[in-house]
């Protein structure tokens, strides 16, 4: 159940972050479902964003938001599961997965902030959201390739009778 639940949250939270992106992409893309761009007009010729057109960039946001969470949640539990602590050799390796992890992060964080950016100011928002719609799509197919090479630990005892622990403790 634990091994389902957790590749079952990969698999909704990430498909959650691709349909945001890909609503954003859509939105930016075509001019009939934005506002009209307020450049080299008075304030009072300048338009705000309509009902539907508010739903969906709202929409694609939150979208992108739950799914994130869910996934940030999700991948350090999946990914620890994948080494054994009691064998010295595993637990190396369990700590080099976890720097290897932040460092992603750190990564994936400084290309969004620079290249992303870039790309969504010069080229246009739609090749922004498209470029990371589609690494999410890429890395909901890595993960449904490599879903049979994940092990499956178990958790053993009540959920219950750990959280009673804490808190009497």
């Amino acid at each position: 159940m634990s091994y389902f639940i957790k590749i079952g949250k990969k698999v909704v939270f990430k498909n959650s972050v691709f349909q945001g992106y890909a609503l954003l992409t859509v939105q930016a893309h075509f001019h009939q479902l934005r506002p009209i761009p307020c450049k080299d007009v008075s304030s009072d010729q300048c338009e705000a964003a309509d009902g539907s057109q508010s739903a969906i960039l709202f929409t694609g946001l939150y979208l992108i938001a739950f799914g994130t969470s869910g996934i940030k949640a999700a991948l350090p539990s999946l990914g620890a599961d994948q080494f054994d602590e009691n064998d010295p050799k595993e637990a190396i390796q369990l700590s080099s997965f976890f720097n290897w992890f932040l460092l992603s992060l750190t990564v994936g964080a400084i290309i969004g902030v620079t290249v992303i950016v870039w790309l969504s100011a010069n080229l246009g928002w739609d090749l922004g959201f498209g470029v990371c719609a589609i690494a999410v799509f890429f890395a909901i197919i890595f993960v449904g390739m490599g879903k049979s090479l994940y092990q499956n630990n178990v958790p053993k005892g009540s959920p219950l009778a750990r959280i009673a622990q804490v808190i009497t403790s």
